[in-house]
């Protein structure tokens, strides 16, 4: 639904709120189909360089992507790791 609506590579890339007003989703249900469809293999990339959403226009605009999500995933179980021991004594002080 979302992908076939995105044009390859991140210069080309669409803001949600064309998605939005295409597809009829609200901001909630967009991302969570971006991210349904993400896990159904569909290759929707974002950056923070560019705001919206795109195709790989090559396997170097993909392993960016791949790598940014990865350095993401990590920096999150860092946070919850750190949150986690700050209460493994009975709370922060």
């Amino acid at each position: 639904m979302i992908f076939e609506l995105l044009p390859a590579g991140s210069e080309n890339a669409v803001g949600k709120a064309f998605l939005m007003a295409v597809t009829g989703l609200s901001d909630r249900a967009l991302r969570l189909q971006v991210a349904r469809e993400r896990r159904e293999g569909n290759p929707i990339l974002t950056s923070t360089e560019v705001a919206g959403y795109y195709r790989p226009s090559c396997p170097q605009e993909a392993e960016r992507f791949v790598r940014s999500m990865r350095n993401r995933a990590r920096e999150t179980a860092a946070i919850a790791d750190a949150v986690e021991r700050s209460f493994a004594g009975g709370g922060p002080d």
